[in-house]
């Protein structure tokens, strides 16, 4: 009996060529958002003008080992999927975007090299290979913190500025093409993007407790004289912020901008509230005579005064205020 060739049969078919051949499958994508149809005119890898094609996409695109685009920090984030274009209009490079494999790779050493505009990036392993591309509104300051959160992996840096006044479309489709670009240097998707990776995620900050220098019975529990106190207390702890409020409620704008600084850095740093009579009774006069600083915020590491917030936010700038925490 001849075996009967059917519909089903051929799509079975068309689904095993296309999860076998992701390689050369991603190399010709083109990708869009979730929500968004395929151009008129463009032919989706299993769209053959029937409705078991569009359910044959969705089912290839949850096999495919792409990562949605990163969250921006105004809240938009888009899940990426892919299309095989046929005929339709291609990604639009936004002007004077470099192509990846041109694009200077920067030591993270030299990272006040690169500016805090909105763009996109790449991070570098050792070998100088591509981990992860994303993009984001601030590049300098997101590269921070996956340094912070990655420094085994964060070595080198590509970075490529858009401008502020970029459309978000300007912006992805910039991510797009250096996405494809890298597939056509790795020969697959940088590891960091790959489906259900989240090791570039950044890291919120954990709630760490703000030390108290008492047990709360103000000044009746000082057996020293509280300058004596403060000498002990920057000298057994790394790095210590002295701050008007929390590290979570921050009481002036000076304060929230040096907690904001060294939360960039490493979440490893103490912080005492000089608002808290309770537990701290005379720290905020105390602190400003140990330092001869007439402000708060304060600073100090490794037992030595760094500065207020003005001179913090210089150091996080330059790269200067990592290399002191870090080191």
């Amino acid at each position: 009996m001849a075996l009967r060739w059917t519909k089903t049969m051929h799509f079975r078919v068309v689904l095993s060529i296309l999860v076998f051949s992701n390689a050369k499958l991603f190399t010709e994508a083109t990708l869009y958002t979730r929500g968004s149809k395929c151009t008129k005119g463009a032919k989706c890898v299993s769209n053959l003008g029937t409705r078991i094609g569009h359910r044959l996409l969705r089912r290839i695109n949850n096999r495919l080992p792409f990562s949605s685009i990163q969250k921006l920090s105004n809240g938009v984030q888009r899940e990426a999927f892919t299309c095989a274009e046929a005929g339709s209009q291609e990604v639009v490079r936004p002007k004077g975007l470099t192509p990846l494999i041109e694009t200077q790779a920067i030591s993270v050493d030299d990272l006040n090299k690169v500016s805090d505009g909105t763009g996109i990036y790449a991070i570098l392993d050792e070998s100088e290979t591509i981990r992860y591309i994303g993009l984001t509104k601030k590049i300098a300051t997101t590269i921070t913190l996956h340094i912070r959160d990655q420094p085994q992996k964060t070595k080198f840096i590509k970075a490529a500025e858009l401008g502020s006044d970029s459309a978000l479309e300007d912006l992805q489709n910039a991510w797009r093409i250096w996405v494809q670009e890298s597939i056509e240097i790795l020969g697959s998707v940088p590891d960091g993007n790959m489906k259900g990776n989240k090791e570039w995620t950044i890291k919120k900050a954990p709630s760490k407790p703000e030390l108290k220098l008492t047990p709360g019975k103000g000044l009746e529990d000082l057996n020293v004289d509280m300058t004596s106190l403060l000498k002990t207390v920057v000298k057994d702890h790394k790095v210590v912020a002295f701050i008007k409020g929390t590290r979570l409620e921050p009481a002036c704008g000076f304060s929230y901008s040096i907690v904001n600084d060294l939360s960039r850095v490493s979440h490893d740093f103490e912080v005492v509230n000089v608002l808290d009579e309770l537990h701290n009774p005379g720290v905020r006069d105390a602190i400003k005579e140990l330092s001869d600083w007439p402000t708060i915020p304060q600073l100090y590491v490794n037992g030595e005064f760094v500065g207020g917030s003005d001179i913090v936010t210089e150091m996080a700038s330059n790269g200067e205020l990592r290399d002191l925490m870090l080191k």
